[in-house]
C-alpha cells in the first residue's frame, strides 16, 4: 500500500542540503521571494526523499508515491521542457534493503505487466544524481526505450536520512512510458492442478544479464512453465549468483517430480552454454 502526496515543483533549498542533495542546474523563477526554492526541479525524487525523511517517525514501513511535474530545461522556443513523472519512494526500519529492492522490482514488473502487457528491461547504470547509489542504480526500459530509473541512497545521503533504515526509490517518465505500445492482452485459462516448483541457483559468467539466462527456458516453449520469479541474488569476492523459482504445472494433471527434472536438466544444459554453472 503506498499513501499520495504531492508537492511543489520547485527544489527546496534548505530540505536538500539537509540532507546532501544537490540543487542541479536548471531553469530558474525570476523575482521569488524565498531564493531558496528558485530552481525548479529535475526529478521527483529529491523532493519525496524529503517527505518519506519528515514521515519516518510516524511508521516502521510504508511507501509515498506522487505523479507530478518535473522540468529538463528548455525547448528550442524558450518554454521549459515539462515532463510527467511518477515517483515512488519505500522506507523499511528493518533495514532489509535487498528485500526492499526486490519489493520495488516487483512493483515495477506488476505496473508493466497491467498495461503494457509485456516484460520490462532492467540493465545496471551510471547514477546520474549525486544521491543515487553508485552501483544499486537500475535503468528501465521498454522495446529500446528508456522511461525510467530504480535506486537505493548513496552511503553520505542515507546517513542523513536514516543510517539503519532501508530506501529505496524509483521514478517514470511517464511521458516516454506512454509512448511505448502496449502489446495485445492473451488470456491463458488457468488450471486447478497442484503446482510444482523447483528452486535453481546459478553461478553467472561474467557480463551475464538476466535476459541471457532467460532465453535458457523460453526457447524450450515448455508448455507446464507456468512462471519464473527471481528470490534472491548473491555476491561475494566477486563472484555473483542468482537464485530463480521455477513454478511448473499441467492442465490435466499433478505434475512427477521425474517430468520436471527432466525440463531442469535441458534448462541446466543451455545455461552451461553460456557459462552459467548450478551453486554447489
Amino acid at each position: 500500500k503506498l499513501h499520495e502526496v504531492n508537492s511543489y515543483i520547485w527544489c527546496d533549498g534548505k530540505k536538500f542540503k539537509k540532507l546532501g542533495y544537490d540543487i542541479e542546474d536548471n531553469v530558474k523563477v525570476l523575482n521569488i521571494e524565498n531564493s531558496d526554492n528558485g530552481v525548479l526541479r529535475n526529478s521527483m525524487m529529491p523532493t519525496l526523499l524529503c517527505i518519506a525523511n519528515e514521515n519516518k517517525d510516524f511508521s516502521d514501513k510504508y511507501g509515498i508515491f506522487e505523479i507530478g511535474r518535473v522540468v529538463n530545461g528548455t525547448k528550442e522556443d524558450g518554454t521549459c521542457n515539462e515532463r510527467k513523472r511518477l515517483g515512488v519512494v519505500l522506507y523499511d526500519k528493518s533495514g532489509n534493503e535487498k528485500s526492499l529492492f526486490y519489493e520495488a522490482l516487483e512493483m515495477i514488473n506488476v505496473i508493466i505487466s497491467d498495461i503494457k502487457h509485456t516484460k520490462g528491461e532492467f540493465s545496471k547504470a551510471a547514477p546520474v544524481h549525486n544521491w543515487q547509489h553508485p552501483k544499486n542504480t537500475v535503468n528501465l526500459s521498454l522495446n529500446g526505450i528508456d522511461f525510467g530509473t530504480l535506486c537505493t541512497l548513496r552511503p553520505s545521503n542515507k546517513s542523513k536520512f536514516d543510517k539503519t533504515a532501508a530506501v529505496v526509490a524509483f521514478e517514470f517518465d511517464l511521458n516516454d512510458f506512454n509512448s511505448i505500445n502496449s502489446k495485445p492482452v492473451i488470456f491463458k485459462e488457468t488450471s486447478d492442478m497442484q503446482s510444482v516448483y523447483y528452486d535453481l541457483s546459478v553461478i553467472l559468467a561474467a557480463n551475464t544479464k538476466y535476459a541471457d539466462l532467460e532465453k535458457c527456458w523460453i526457447c524450450e516453449n515448455i508448455s507446464e512453465l507456468e512462471s519464473v520469479k527471481v528470490i534472491d541474488t548473491y555476491e561475494k569476492l566477486g563472484v555473483k549468483s542468482i537464485t530463480v523459482r521455477l513454478n511448473f504445472v499441467s492442465m490435466d494433471r499433478t505434475l512427477e517430480m521425474d517430468e520436471v527434472q527432466k525440463h531442469i536438466d535441458t534448462i541446466l544444459g543451455n545455461l552451461n552454454r553460456i557459462g552459467v554453472v548450478l551453486k554447489s
